[in-house]
């Protein structure tokens, strides 16, 4: 077997485990999916949320929770994710969780696209300086301005759709700027701060999002 299916046989397999995830979720959360988004951000994650956004609208849920815990992934799927998100009539609901859990790089600025934005306890989010990989498998800082600027601007504009920190999501990318979550919601970078996904609905409960009242 070449290494290409390998390759192919892993990501359909990654593909049927979290679609059982979420008919699984979907059962244990009524009118609101959940999708546990841990590990690397993927193209595979494209086709996750897409999935799972489909299955919202046509169970007519009331939104979609992406449960956020990743070191981040490749550009190309963050905005992949970004763009469903925007065109969906479903509210997205962005939570890093568990505590102990981090949305670095793509999961903070996922974070900061979705339209409800919430952490737990003892969470971090940001370090979003744009990396490539070298020849021996590590990451290095990308300094070219023209991909920066573009990534600036869109998680500036994100932030102010959302009316969410711009300056805090500026130094995401500029800075590798952290925030636990007690300072990301001291700086509007989140509105929620709850331990436990039950404890996050209460609190957004009546909240008015996309026309949707939760």
């Amino acid at each position: 077997m070449n290494s290409r299916v390998r390759v192919m046989l892993s990501r359909i397999l990654e593909i049927a485990l979290l679609l059982a995830l979420i008919l699984g979720q979907a059962q244990a959360a009524g009118t609101v999916l959940t999708v546990d988004m841990k590990g690397t951000i993927t193209p595979a994650s494209d086709d996750i949320v897409l999935a799972a956004l489909e299955r919202a609208e046509a169970e007519d849920a009331r939104a979609l929770m992406l449960l956020l815990d990743t070191p981040g992934g490749g550009l190309a799927e963050t905005t992949e994710i970004l763009r469903l998100i925007d065109e969906s009539e479903i509210p997205v609901i962005g939570y890093v969780h568990p505590e102990g859990a981090v949305a670095w790089s793509a999961g903070t600025i996922i974070l900061i696209g979705s339209d409800i934005a919430a952490m737990a306890p003892h969470t971090i989010i940001g370090s979003a300086q744009p990396v490539q990989f070298s020849p021996t498998g590590s990451t290095v800082p990308v300094n070219d301005s023209k991909t920066t600027n573009a990534i600036v601007a869109m998680i500036e504009e994100k932030t102010r759709k959302h009316d969410r920190n711009t300056t805090a999501a500026r130094e995401f990318v500029l800075s590798n700027l952290n925030l636990n979550a007690d300072e990301a919601m001291k700086y509007r970078v989140v509105e929620h701060i709850a331990s436990t996904p039950e404890e996050l609905l209460g609190q957004i409960n009546g909240t008015s999002i996309k026309d949707v009242t939760l």
